[in-house]
């Protein structure tokens, strides 16, 4: 079926040709803090990472650009990538 890998490939080639395509997609949990002048962001799993705006899709757009901006750095120097390991969740209390 077109767009779909053959049940014959061998083993690994699906994912060499991910490889192949580009970096793959990455999920990293990013933690908002809302302040007195704006917002800040933080990325737990890559530190160092963190920036402030003014309103929070600012912060957004800033935190995913400097997410970026720091794994294409990783990657130019050739060092490794960190794994994304941490979660969150909401808890409610009375």
């Amino acid at each position: 079926m077109p767009g779909q890998p053959a049940d014959d490939l061998p083993p690994g080639t699906l994912n060499s040709v991910l490889e192949a395509s580009g970096p793959k997609v990455m999920n990293f949990v990013v933690v908002y803090e809302k302040s007195a002048t704006g917002w800040s962001a933080y990325v737990p799993d890559v530190p160092g990472v963190i920036t402030t705006g003014r309103t929070k899709p600012e912060t957004q757009q800033l935190i995913r650009e400097a997410i970026e901006f720091h794994l294409e750095g990783l990657r130019e120097d050739k060092l490794p990538i960190p794994e994304p390991s941490a979660s969150a969740e909401v808890v409610t209390v009375a």
